[in-house]
């Protein structure tokens, strides 16, 4: 049996990896790939194997297992980092990192986290809150508390310096591909980039999980002396670790269980200070280390990676892809300037407008102000027009929304923002924690003997909102497998209950309430991915009308699947662009 037979009939690998300074470091089964971005704009793929001890029956072993992980992510991702130090600054040294100044930079790096997080906490606690208590239990749960209350703080300062904020990047470019890698999608930058930032096995939520298993095993100690409270916080930690990671293992194989989605959250929610929305170049660099890792442990042909530079993916693509690709940059651009609230640095043009919820206001005013993350992103796009379609979730300080863009581009700036705005209560279903990776359907491409024209497509939509006026779906031609997502939430085909069971068509009949749906704008026709879209409102005479943006995707002439982004407004609301 050869090693890819070997490899088959072995259970799944999962990878896994690491930012560093302009590169990153994938895991595979028994080598690391590193992939680095040189300032001459070149990618720089290099691998080698895993010592014995990172690859052995030990990492087989409950417990075990997690304590040599934890020496394998210390050991090997300090000298990744340093040698991406090295390629990133162009000093290359060949006589590699030595082993005393690994071990050397392993032992202040460790040092610095043990009396950070561990000791600093427990003096703070025993000198300042235990002489007014007297629970042995409520001083550790304090201990904890601070603890954690730290980390937190040391992520979100370290998160603000600008060097950190590009390793982020590069960390939310590794999860991208990670995920994309897990789900089937090949590792190319179109699909890629549509995929999460978060990922249920990141580093982040594994120290998160530590730090508060570590609460209930430093309380079974009780209280003793401070030296030996002390020492438990230094030698107790393999075993802490060790628990956690059992913990990240089981949520990552049953992530999809609710409850455990619900022990998740919170690290998945720490993961939007560590992560940021990469950029292509990060993206590539990412996508080539983990080719490169897939492709070293499968024993195949090595491809050569390291000549790749930033502009060789256009050299082959047709110039309605690169319009494409530069919107959906724009894009990024606009949401990350967003974030952090640098109006000066938007390319904008003269005549520039901005609406939020149907009303015009002045461009810096609303989410401007309120926005602190971007933890979802999907991209609607159509060249032709300049305009994109962004369904996402923002963050406004620990509360998530939904949120749809509408840009316009003309010239590389940005001449219209249209911006719906779906916070808690503002419509009957919102489910923006539910938006983790966007589906893949709506970047497959459709087969040329499937597509419809603009007009065709166009004209399906508008069957779907005539049908809605009519309480019909007689003239709607929805695919049996048709399902509708709003703010997030699935709405039919959906066994919570009957109303939400049905099928798309059964189910469009019921809409009573809705007896006009006007201002039809299509901004959006992707024939190649049989994409139609655009906003509309919807009038619900006497209660609310409803601004929405909705996509559908057509394939043969049949609506499989629509995505729509809503808020209510009062009656008569207009958009604000009539």
């Amino acid at each position: 049996m050869d090693k890819r037979d070997k490899m088959a009939a072995e259970k799944p690998f999962y990878y896994g990896g690491q930012a560093l300074i302009e590169g990153v470091m994938m895991r595979g089964r028994e080598n690391i790939a590193i992939a680095v971005r040189r300032p001459d704009g070149d990618i720089t793929v290099t691998s080698r194997p895993l010592a014995n001890l990172y690859k052995g029956h030990f990492r087989n072993w409950p417990l075990i297992r997690g304590i040599t992980v934890l020496i394998e992510t210390l050991a090997i991702g300090i000298q990744s980092l340093l040698y991406s130090a090295q390629i990133a600054a162009a000093e290359e040294d060949e006589n590699g990192i030595s082993t005393p100044m690994l071990w050397g930079s392993l032992v202040i790096a460790v040092a610095f986290a043990i009396g950070l997080f561990f000791v600093l906490p427990l003096l703070l606690t025993r000198y300042l809150i235990d002489p007014h208590i007297a629970s042995a239990l409520v001083s550790n749960i304090i201990e904890g508390i601070l603890r954690i209350g730290i980390f937190i703080a040391y992520v979100k300062a370290i998160s603000l310096m600008p060097d950190l904020k590009r390793v982020f990047a590069y960390h939310g470019a590794e999860h991208k591909v990670v995920n994309a890698h897990e789900s089937g999608t090949p590792l190319e930058l179109d699909y890629v980039k549509n995929y999460s930032t978060s990922h249920t096995r990141c580093g982040t939520s594994f120290l998160l999980t530590v730090l508060i298993i570590a609460i209930f095993v430093f309380a079974l100690l009780g209280r003793p002396p401070l030296w030996i409270s002390i020492l438990s916080r230094i030698v107790l930690i393999p075993v802490i670790a060790a628990i956690g990671y059992e913990f990240v293992r089981f949520g990552a194989a049953y992530s999809q269980n609710r409850f455990v989605r619900g022990l998740l959250a919170p690290g998945l929610k720490l993961q939007a200070m560590t992560t940021r929305e990469p950029d292509d170049r990060q993206l590539e660099t990412a996508i080539s280390a983990l080719k490169k890792a897939i492709e070293v442990d499968s024993g195949q042909p090595e491809e050569k990676f390291e000549t790749k530079t930033q502009d060789t993916k256009w050299q082959s693509e047709p110039i309605a892809d690169k319009t494409r690709q530069s919107l959906v940059d724009i894009t990024n651009l606009y949401l990350d300037l967003l974030v952090d609230n640098d109006l000066a640095k938007l390319p904008v043009s003269s005549n520039i407008r901005f609406t939020e919820n149907g009303n015009e206001i002045k461009l810096g005013k609303g989410l401007w102000q309120t926005a602190t993350d971007i933890t979802y992103r999907q991209y609607f796009v159509d060249p032709s027009t300049g305009q994109v379609l962004f369904f996402g979730v923002v963050d406004e300080d620990g509360t998530l929304a939904n949120l749809m863009v509408r840009l316009k581009v003309t010239d590389n700036k940005i001449e219209e923002i249209e911006t719906i705005v779906c916070r808690k209560g503002q419509s009957s279903v919102a489910s923006p924690e539910s938006l983790v990776t966007p589906k893949p359907v709506y970047d497959e491409i459709v087969p040329e003997s499937e597509r419809s024209s603009r007009d065709k497509v166009i004209a399906i939509a508008n069957s779907y909102f005539d049908g809605l006026e009519q309480n019909s779906a007689e003239n709607v031609p929805f695919h049996p497998s048709c399902n509708r997502t709003e703010n997030g939430f699935q709405t039919t085909n959906n066994p919570i209950n009957k109303f939400l069971g049905m099928d798309a068509a059964s189910q469009l009949k019921l809409f009573t309430y809705i007896t006009k749906v006007r201002d039809r704008r299509f901004f959006i026709i992707d024939e190649k991915r049989g994409l139609v879209g655009g906003i509309f409102i919807f009038d619900c005479p006497e209660t609310r009308s409803i601004l929405l943006a909705e996509v559908f995707k057509v394939i043969s002439g049949q609506i499989r699947e629509i995505e729509a982004l809503m808020v209510n407004t009062p009656y008569g609301q207009t958009s604000g662009w009539q």
